[in-house]
């Protein structure tokens, strides 16, 4: 019986083959006939969306093989996109409506009662009512469309997804291996100029828009090369690639990043010995006590720059001093369209000014004493803190929903690392934890979370413990 199976397998097998060499050279004869030559990739084409939509996994090892590869890309009317990543978000998140389609009724809508998706769903759904009341509405809508074909793939359909321990570790593997790949060609280019500070911008692009994007990617990485060593039988792989990724994260010189890598391995401990709500608290207080003492009488005005001293370093120690002196043109920058964000969230605190607004929006509202030579930005880059941008563009409320979101996916990455018996799970959860506190850290300085390389991981990292939750029936443990 099974070697008749086989045998009909392989007469399929070469009928198609057959059928695909027909189809080929029908295309070929076309495009030699009408001198458009793409005609000829039009059969390779669907063969190969047709073998990574047979199973959708292969989307996302496809997207995890290319991710350190993609480029940014400007296209007509002022759009850009990154490719390949993007195509491939959007193929996934096409792919996830269609299967929900289909299969809504055998699907597990339980999980949307959990608090991690009730508030990504409460964040979305305020994104798009401030989108609404947005001084440029248009800006509102491209942004929210972005937001979907990130948080669908990666968050929602993720979780249905990756439900066996054999398709997570090989997403992971991947990525991993396809991470390590960039980050040689990086360290290679930029060992041609003796990894001098004032290069490493050269050197990452153009797969990483500059350094700190290079740098942003591999902190959130970095946990799940830890996490794939605690579960291998062969650790030294691992660990070697571990040592290798804290070097590169040094030598992007930037400073966020390289502080993330310590807070990640707090984060660690903090798990470990229960006190995320400890940590969360203490630093809800520091925030609580530092906001209202810059603000009050004026005394933020007290560390305006001296335009003449806040320069650009070429040299990473000499950076560092400039930051506590605050000289570093970056630093001072910063605090420019901060204090331009404080007038703005003080003029419409409750809906913003809508979702991708801040940069068309902030000259109007800027403090000529923390101008710098750099503020006319040419870059058309934000504000540089996240958390701020939100409240900027959302308004409070938005500031407030996000700040939950990042808060309550701790506090229930805690619980269910604790719930967990299985140590493979254990370990994802704690290093989507890890992770989660370095992108976390990094977006007080910084609005990266709608780049390619970082926002796909900040959603993993919330997803893992609600997947974590389907590998155990003990729901009651969490809070």
């Amino acid at each position: 019986m099974e070697q008749a199976l086989r045998t009909e397998e392989s007469g399929i097998e070469h009928k198609l083959f057959l059928l695909l060499m027909i189809v080929q050279g029908l295309a070929i004869a076309g495009a030699l006939t009408t001198q458009i030559y793409a005609l000829s990739l039009i059969p390779i084409t669907i063969i190969t969306g047709w073998f990574l939509l047979s199973d959708v996994r292969r989307l996302y090892y496809f997207f995890a093989l290319m991710i350190p590869f993609s480029v940014e890309v400007e296209l007509p009317g002022g759009l850009g996109t990154d490719l390949p990543t993007e195509p491939i978000m959007w193929a996934i998140t096409g792919f996830s409506i269609l299967y929900l389609f289909y299969n809504a009724y055998r699907m597990d809508f339980s999980l949307i009662r959990h608090p991690i998706t009730l508030l990504l769903l409460l964040h979305l759904g305020w994104t798009g009512l401030t989108g609404i009341t947005a001084e440029f509405p248009i800006y509102s809508v491209k942004f929210l469309l972005a937001k979907l074909w990130y948080v669908i793939p990666f968050f929602f359909f993720f979780i249905y997804v990756f439900k066996d321990k054999k398709s997570i570790n090989t997403f992971y593997k991947i990525l991993v291996g396809a991470t390590l790949i960039s980050v040689t060609i990086v360290m290679a280019r930029h060992a041609a100029t003796g990894f001098a500070f004032d290069t490493i911008n050269k050197a990452s692009h153009p797969i990483y828009r500059n350094h700190v994007n290079y740098a942003c990617m591999l902190i959130a990485i970095l946990p799940y090369i830890w996490y794939l060593w605690r579960i291998a039988s062969r650790k030294w792989p691992y660990i070697l690639a571990m040592i290798y990724v804290i070097i590169a994260i040094y030598l992007s010189y930037c400073r966020a990043a390289i502080l993330a890598v310590f807070i990640s391995v707090a984060m660690y401990y903090i798990v470990k010995w229960k006190l995320t709500r400890v940590a969360i608290a203490t630093a809800l207080i520091g925030i609580a006590v530092a906001i209202p003492y810059f603000l009050s009488n004026g005394r933020y005005l007290d560390y305006a720059p001296e335009y003449e001293k806040t320069i650009t370093h070429e040299k990473f120690d000499n950076l560092i001093e400039a930051t506590y002196k605050l000289e570093d043109i970056s630093t001072m920058e910063r605090l420019y369209r901060w204090m331009a964000g404080k007038q703005m969230i003080e003029k419409r605190p409750v809906f913003g000014y809508g979702p991708s607004n801040f940069y068309p929006n902030y000259e109007n509202h800027t403090i000529s004493s923390f101008q710098t030579y750099v503020s006319n930005n040419p870059e058309k880059s934000g504000i540089h803190s996240y958390y701020l941008m939100i409240s900027v563009e959302q308004g409070i409320v938005g500031g407030i929903i996000f700040l939950l979101l990042v808060i309550i996916a701790f506090i229930y990455g805690e619980n269910i690392y604790h719930v967990l018996r299985d140590a493979h799970y254990k370990a994802l959860v704690m290093s989507a934890m890890m992770s989660l506190i370095a992108i976390a850290s990094v977006l007080i300085i910084n609005d990266l979370l709608e780049a390619d390389k970082v926002g796909p991981f900040f959603l993993i990292a919330c997803a893992i413990p609600v997947m974590g939750l389907l590998s155990t029936r003990r729901v009651n443990k969490m809070i």
